[in-house]
């Protein structure tokens, strides 16, 4: 049997590459006794008793924010129909028919995109033609 000398592995004597790292075995690497596997030396060289303690400490989780089912994404809903509205009073300038189509357009791809839970969508896309509508009325003569 011969012992690779990059894993360790135990291969056929016969073999040319190691079967489980693909390393070159030349008669130079030859080797009668394994070398220390990469396992046995991060055991020994740190404090922990099982290598996968390296990965689970530098791992960090965080609770994630408990959310009723009727929470409403209420930042989504306001700049969706701010950019309604400002939108809508520049393209007005420029593409007066079409205007409040592409408005109405941009601020839907918005509040898609940037609503966290998709189960509120039915509640935030309402919500942000109204709130957009409500404004308009206040500031409009």
């Amino acid at each position: 049997m011969v012992y690779c000398s990059n894993c360790g592995e135990k291969n056929e004597d016969s073999s040319q590459f190691c079967k489980n790292c693909g390393e070159a075995l030349k008669n130079s690497q030859y080797s009668s006794k394994p070398i220390k596997s990469r396992i046995e030396v991060l055991k020994e060289d740190s404090n922990l008793h099982d290598p996968e303690d390296i990965y689970y400490e530098s791992q960090t989780y965080n609770e994630p924010e408990e959310e009723t089912e009727s929470s409403i994404e209420w930042d989504v809903v306001l700049w969706g129909a701010l950019i309604l509205i400002i939108l809508d009073g520049i393209l007005i300038m420029i593409l007066p028919q079409i205007s409040l189509f592409i408005a109405i357009f941009m601020a839907l791809v918005y509040v898609l995109i940037y609503t966290r839970r998709k189960s509120t969508l039915v509640v935030a896309l309402p919500l942000t033609f109204f709130i957009a509508a409500l404004i308009w009325a206040f500031f409009t003569p």
